[in-house]
């Protein structure tokens, strides 16, 4: 029972199912831009809360789906971000942090699921200088960071928050809490030449100011965005430490246990619910819409079955 599973169920039970249950994919290309670029900037933070050399740390982001552009962009951030917090007050614990506990009964906490586990990777566990523990969470966003911004709101509900604070307290690490650690991605997007037919020319044969007549190469772009950062990193860069009381994380066991209960109901019963209000989400269709509406089987070849069942951590299945 992962914080991916939980968010699919509860996003549409015919998606869980097929994800989860049957645990099938689809072999046709998905636009993965978003994904690649937050996966990159993911592994970079992996390697420098480790301690390594910075190089390292930038070779980790790197990713050959990426066009040289975007890699600018990451490495841009990655810099800005060694720059500001080099000096942090943060030692570091752990990093990728796996667990796989088990899932309790909140009514008998003697008693565990025989069905679930509770399983999952903490970004990292750091120490701060009063000696307390925190989880480290990263994130990417294109949304506001100012304090003002509505996208700290939910954390006060962020159930991920909950699992990881519960989980690392079941592994012994007397964690005060998160730290919920931010980056923006630019903006900012690489300069294209102006088309042939619209470019104006100046007396002396040079193109208007506006005008272009090549790309931005990538290390321009590179210099560009590194400036912008430079400017207000507190734009691009921003950490907020989120808690939970005692209550909270009882509501938490309460709310997995439940959604386990659910996952098992629909099993027994055969049947699982199609909600069409998710077919579009994050504007884009699901990968499984042909295969639901029926205008796609099984026995196609654009379905495949998975290795794994949950790619992103290395216990279980």
């Amino acid at each position: 029972m992962t914080q991916s599973r939980i968010k699919d169920f509860n996003r549409c039970t015919r998606r869980h199912f097929y994800n989860y249950e049957l645990g099938i994919d689809t072999t046709e290309k998905q636009d993965r831009l978003a994904l690649d670029f937050g996966t990159a900037i993911h592994k970079g933070l992996e390697k420098w809360w480790d301690g390594e050399n910075f190089f390292e740390v930038l070779q980790a982001a790197k990713n050959e789906s990426i066009d040289r552009h975007e890699i600018s962009k990451i490495n841009a951030l990655l810099i800005g971000y060694d720059e500001l917090y080099k000096n942090h007050e943060y030692k570091t614990v752990a990093v990728e942090k796996e667990f796989c506990i088990p899932l309790r009964n909140p009514r008998n906490k003697k008693s565990v699921s025989r069905t679930f586990q509770l399983a999952g990777k903490i970004d990292a566990i750091a120490k701060d200088e009063f000696g307390e523990y925190w989880i480290v969470e990263h994130k990417t966003t294109s949304q506001n960071l100012d304090v003002e911004s509505s996208y700290w709101d939910r954390l006060v509900l962020d159930d991920q928050i909950s699992m990881y604070i519960y989980a690392a307290q079941n592994l012994g690490y007397d964690v005060s809490g998160c730290v919920y650690d931010v980056i923006k991605k630019p903006a900012l997007r690489p300069y294209k030449a102006t088309p042939v037919d619209k470019r104006k020319y100046r007396k002396d044969g040079t193109l208007y100011q506006s005008m272009r007549d090549k790309d931005e190469s990538h290390k321009d772009y590179f210099v560009r965005i590194a400036a912008k950062i430079a400017e207000n990193p507190s734009s691009y860069y921003r950490r907020t430490t989120v808690v939970r009381s005692e209550k909270e994380i009882n509501d938490f066991e309460k709310y997995v246990w439940a959604v386990a209960e659910k996952i098992r109901f629909e099993r027994r019963l055969g049947v699982y619910t199609k909600n069409a209000q998710s077919c579009t989400a994050y504007n884009k269709q699901c990968k499984y819409f042909d295969l639901c509406s029926g205008a796609s089987s099984l026995d196609d070849d654009k379905w495949v079955k998975k290795n794994k069942i949950n790619a992103e951590l290395e216990i279980g299945k």
